[in-house]
């Protein structure tokens, strides 16, 4: 767990936001390629490594003066020592790691000299590529030597199959709702063959190849052992490899250059053949290994069994073949089903073979493509995903910057008055009909005659209904303009962001209004109202809606619609204007405890009590609006002896309101903005 944890930071590596200069270095077991591309945005260009050359094969020799060469020139007459195809997961192996010290540290050199404008220090970012299916040990191993010959730079490790992708993304090869489907990319290199699938543009890494490697080297490994068996001078040439191993490694060069002609035009080929030739000099007669690749030859190459390749010998193409039908099965695991795409990249892609199996493995309706330019997929796709990260991470930067700062809590404390008249009136509409002139009623015909059990039972009714099911949608429905205010405010602050990262303007805004009052919803199930990141804002506003209603309306004590608060005056007031005592002076506790006969209160004919509850409805109603309005904005008239006392009680009310809001939003900012980070081109 330690290793996952030390490589997601390499590759999520904290950048200087002085970065730069992009440079994805592709060091292949074969062949190296170096792109290039500036920080802020995605300019991809080919570096010459060698002059004319902007892929060189993966050797690196040392002359008699101790100069090292990399490259083709390794391969020259005076070169001393050559090692090439050292790439391998045995990193901590001195076989292994120092002729990869010496190649990179070389190659900066190179670059250096051939690309003058690149700065090369800290505002240069260094990204690597290694084998998906490397162990995490492995690749932290691999990791940390690459990151020592990058001294004085920034550095950042990435699996190839992932550069692939990325690639594929940004060279507009697939749509982004191609990108979205399943999507198998098959890395075909030198020394290892990697899987990565992907789905709703989340990479994996599929562990397949990790116990059988299949580098497409083992080919040329084979026509090598072509020539060898039908040359007379067997002998004689590996004895003088084993006392000059450079020749070796310049010799299997050799084929796999033949290898790469046969495989680029086997039209060509066709009736014909490859000549190979080397000549060595152990002494004062020369030894010559000389063969005519025929297609035949090149064919029983692939098809020969290869012991390091399975339990039991297995070829070149049947391990391939296996390999595919592994992944198919992975996948099929995963989704169900097969995968919308599978991508070929790597040198080994052009080799048309390997494509063949993959459209009979992955049969129609899926997919096969190979990537444009396989040898440079995977620098571009490296330097790709540097600059992404550069600009991703100042995206979030940015987008951390609101959130710090007040803007969102200030866009929110500014829309208080319309969050507060929402609610009030849907608390307040139609009370008199829902909720008190039932209650006048049932106090007429009941055997309790005190007003302030008909202001108990009211306050009960209200209670009830606000915290139902009904209520609180209805009061979500009534927040939809509100919303809108809020969303169109947080816009203005985040378009300008977006279109800075070259993304859609609305792509941060926070989800839209939670109810349609033209398509009123009965559920206030997230699922059902909103998707994604809306939900965190949903329950933000339901827990919003919730303290609102528990402590402001119905909380212990004065809350505003209890019978101990400014319910019992507005109950009161109705009371005395139905019995045209409006106007007068009256104690409440007074109105509240008279104990008014059953006898009495039957006078008054059922029809006529309605008739003067509901005239006085719209007063009543105001009156209700204004009490809870003035509990969350203030507002209280000066000749309230307790208005001191209100005026606090709502700047708290409306402080927790504000942070209650605020949390959800910022929190839904924070989930869209990881989520449309992935889109930044």
């Amino acid at each position: 767990m330690e290793a996952i944890k030390l490589l997601e930071q390499l590759a999520q590596p904290n950048l200087s936001r002085n970065t730069k200069d992009i440079l994805g270095f592709d060091l292949g077991h074969g062949d190296t390629s170096v792109a290039f591309v500036p920080a802020t945005k995605l300019e991809r260009a080919q570096l010459e490594i060698a002059k004319g050359k902007k892929v060189i094969p993966t050797a690196v020799g040392k002359k008699a003066g101790g100069t090292v060469v990399v490259g083709d020139a390794a391969y020259l007459s005076d070169v001393l020592k050559v090692e090439h195809q050292f790439k391998s997961s045995r990193v901590t192996d001195p076989n292994v790691s120092e002729p990869i010290r010496a190649f990179v540290k070389k190659v900066f050199e190179e670059l250096r000299r051939n690309n003058s404008t690149i700065s090369y220090d800290k505002s240069t970012l260094v990204v690597f590529g290694c084998p998906s299916a490397w162990s995490a040990e492995q690749r932290l191993a691999y990791g940390k030597l690459l990151s020592q010959e990058t001294s004085g730079m920034q550095f950042m490790l990435v699996p190839e199959s992932r550069a692939a992708f990325i690639t594929m993304k940004e060279a507009g090869h697939l749509s982004y709702s191609e990108l979205r489907q399943p999507v198998l990319i098959i890395d075909l290199g030198s020394s290892t063959t990697d899987f990565t699938f992907t789905k709703d543009l989340e990479p994996k890494e599929l562990p397949i190849g990790d116990k059988y490697p299949l580098g497409a080297s083992l080919i040329e490994h084979q026509l090598l052992n072509v020539a060898l068996n039908a040359s007379s001078d067997r002998v004689a040439i590996e004895d003088w490899w084993k006392k000059d191993s450079s020749e070796y490694h310049r010799t299997v060069m050799a084929f796999r250059k033949a290898k790469e002609d046969y495989f680029s035009d086997e039209e060509l080929y066709r009736n014909s053949f490859v000549p190979v030739t080397v000549t060595y000099y152990p002494g004062d007669m020369p030894i010559t290994i000389a063969a005519k690749l025929t297609p035949s030859n090149f064919e029983a190459a692939i098809g020969y069994p290869i012991s390091t390749l399975g339990d039991q010998a297995v070829s070149w193409r049947a391990r391939y073949r296996a390999d595919l039908i592994a992944a198919k099965q992975r996948i099929q695991g995963i989704i169900g089903g097969p995968p919308s795409f599978v991508i070929l990249t790597g040198g080994a892609a052009r080799m048309d073979f390997t494509e063949a199996i993959a459209k009979e493995v992955f049969s129609s309706p899926t997919v096969v493509k190979r990537a444009p330019e396989p040898e440079h997929a995977i620098s571009a796709g490296l330097a790709f995903a540097g600059s992404i990260r550069y600009r991703t991470q100042e995206f979030h930067n940015e987008i951390k910057g609101i959130i710090d700062s007040t803007k969102v809590e200030d866009v929110i404390q500014k829309h208080m008055g319309s969050f507060a008249e929402a609610i009030a009136k849907v608390v307040a509409d139609n009370a008199t009909e829902r909720f008190i002139l039932p209650e006048f009623l049932a106090w007429r015909n009941s055997g309790k005659g005190k007003l302030k059990d008909v202001a108990e039972r009211i306050s009960a009714r209200m209670k009830t209904w606000n915290e139902s099911e009904a209520g609180r949608t209805q009061i979500l429905r009534s927040l939809a303009g509100w919303y809108k205010k809020i969303e169109t405010n947080l816009h203005e602050i985040t378009a300008p962001i977006c279109m800075k990262y070259n993304l859609a303007a609305d792509v941060l805004d926070i989800p839209k209004a939670p109810f349609d009052p033209k398509q009123p919803k009965t559920s206030t199930n997230p699922d059902e109202v909103m998707f994604g990141t809306a939900r965190v804002v949903l329950s933000a506003v339901i827990a919003t809606i919730s303290f609102v209603t528990g402590v402001i309306l119905f909380g212990a004590g004065t809350a505003i619609l209890l019978p101990t608060g400014p319910l019992a005056p507005i109950i009161a007031g109705l009371f005395l204007w139905i019995i045209g005592e409006a106007g007068k002076e009256w104690i409440m506790d007074q109105i509240m405890d008279s104990n008014v006969p059953a006898w009495l209160r039957k006078i008054y004919p059922e029809s006529w009590l309605k008739s003067n509850v509901s005239d006085r409805a719209a007063v009543t109603e105001e009156e209700i609006l204004t009490e809870v309005v003035r509990s969350i904005v203030g507002g209280y008239p000066d000749d309230d002896p307790e208005k001191v006392k209100k005026e606090k009680q709502a700047k708290q009310n409306q402080a927790e309101i504000v942070k209650k809001v605020t949390a959800g939003i910022e929190s839904a900012l924070r989930e869209r903005a990881e989520e449309v980070s992935i889109l930044i081109t």
